[in-house]
């Protein structure tokens, strides 16, 4: 696995940094920031796929502001991105 690079989300562009070794634990927030938030050993126990939440992300295209963001609109975000990486 690659352990960085960006995924095509709907309209949003998600950059993901994957660390560690071990069962993989998925981050979702920002891919730059978040890895410097992980402090000791959790390396060693865990793979940690730090991926961006789309309001970390670039935009491809402008959209209206539709109001709040749902949980299963961030679920829908991360489907490309679970696939691309082969998390189950």
């Amino acid at each position: 696995m690659t352990p960085q690079g960006t995924i095509s989300s709907e309209r949003f562009l998600l950059r993901y940094t994957i660390d560690g070794e071990g069962p993989p634990m998925v981050v979702i927030g920002s891919a730059a920031y978040y890895p410097r938030t992980f402090m000791g050993d959790i390396r060693q126990q865990l793979q940690l796929l730090f991926i961006d939440h789309r309001s970390f992300a670039q935009a491809t295209s402008p959209q209206p502001n539709t109001g709040a963001i749902s949980m299963d609109v961030l679920i829908e975000n991360m489907e490309p991105v679970r696939q691309t990486l082969g998390i189950k």
